[in-house]
């Protein structure tokens, strides 16, 4: 047939209708997986990375402080917090069982395989966790202070690796104290050689007399009376229920006595238990380094959440904590431990910059503020 006839062209415009239908399903078809293919991007997209965090903390530490269980707390309320600010990661706090040891839960010897540890003040040596998380490839984040921690190259991470000790010895040195006792208690822990020694070194002078309390209430008069009249200043290392008392008793020998207090007495039982008697007195803590408008929304969201009495220093402890976990996923797309303790290593590796988050031993830098009672609450003095 002759392509050009009348009867060839008919055939043709009888066919092409037939051709245009097929090619417009085609590109139907086309266009519905590319859509299911986008919406299962998308659903994978928005599938939350969980972070599974193992908790290791203590029922009560060493020294009976409520300090380091209240940091705990603040680190899980920092968790929720964060969950709750972004749908792509999701950390889930793990509290390690009753009689569950610490390096079982690094070595995943129960099964459980966690992004990191956050470990108490109390749990383990320096040495034991720094060897201990580097061997199995597993970050260690640590409540605890001490120099003893300090190791460059190891998973070994803190928010807050100082004692307070040296600042608050510098601000009585500025104040002219020329002569102080230091009252404590359990004189063998890391923290106590730690603050003790860091005082000595910010005032430059040892203490006249080293007052030691038992925990039994009977004779803490009569110790305390021991400090007597040549000393001009009195430092106290003791948890916040013991020296709310230590401090109702000194104040009726010495009234006007300059005080000083670690940071083991912060919680807001303190100044509640002394009353009077912790007026005037003054504490060295730890602030983010770089303060921001998210420090605020988070002490806002715990305050309008749970209405939770803890001190803004102890919870923006947790809240470095996490967000030092946090970074460390968002920068290296992976909850895995490995990943994570990589990426922590890097940004250790950095901290001889000015703005790193990190040392180079994986400490953080936090700012110095020092604290005083008003009513039953602390109150920011200033800062250094």
């Amino acid at each position: 047939m002759n392509p050009d006839s009348p009867d060839a062209i008919r055939e043709k415009r009888k066919e092409s209708p037939h051709r245009g239908n097929m090619s417009t399903k085609k590109r139907i078809l086309v266009l519905i997986a590319m859509a299911f293919s986008f919406l299962a991007f998308a659903k994978w997209r928005n599938v939350p990375l969980v972070v599974p965090v193992a908790l290791q903390g203590e029922k009560e530490d060493a020294l009976g402080s409520l300090v380091y269980r209240q940091t705990m707390q603040s680190v899980v309320l920092a968790m929720e917090y964060f969950n709750l600010k972004s749908s792509r990661v999701r950390f889930a706090p793990i509290p390690l069982r009753e009689g569950q040891s610490l390096g079982s839960a690094i070595n995943g010897a129960d099964g459980q395989d966690f992004s990191a540890v956050v470990s108490g003040a109390y749990t383990a040596s320096p040495s034991f966790l720094s060897a201990l998380s580097t061997n199995a490839r597993l970050p260690v984040i640590s409540l605890a202070h001490g120099k003893e921690f300090a190791s460059a190259g190891d998973l070994l991470f803190r928010p807050r690796p100082g004692s307070g000790g040296r600042a608050l010895g510098q601000l009585a040195k500025r104040r002219g104290l020329k002569s102080y006792a230091m009252v404590y208690s359990w004189p063998g822990t890391v923290y106590t050689k730690e603050f003790l020694t860091d005082f000595e070194e910010g005032i430059g002078f040892r203490p006249l007399k080293l007052v030691i309390l038992g925990r039994d209430l009977d004779g803490r008069q009569e110790t305390l009376g021991r400090i007597g009249d040549d000393v001009e200043g009195v430092v106290m290392m003791l948890p916040d229920w013991f020296a709310a008392v230590a401090l109702r008793e000194l104040r009726s020998l010495y009234p006007f006595i300059p005080v000083y207090l670690s940071d083991l007495a912060l919680s807001n039982r303190t100044p509640y238990l002394a009353g009077d008697a912790a007026q005037g007195v003054v504490m060295a803590s730890f602030f983010p380094r770089e303060y921001g408008s998210d420090h605020d929304r988070f002490l806002r969201f715990v305050e309008e959440t749970y209405g939770a009495e803890l001190p803004p220093a102890v919870l923006l402890t947790g809240y470095d904590t996490v967000s030092l976990l946090n970074e460390a996923v968002r920068r290296g797309g992976s909850s895995k431990s490995e990943d994570v303790a990589r990426t922590l290593s890097e940004i250790a590796a950095g901290g001889d910059e000015e703005s790193a988050v990190l040392d180079r031993n994986g400490d953080m830098r936090p700012r110095t503020v020092f604290l005083s009672p008003s009513g039953s609450e602390w109150h920011l003095v200033f800062s250094q």
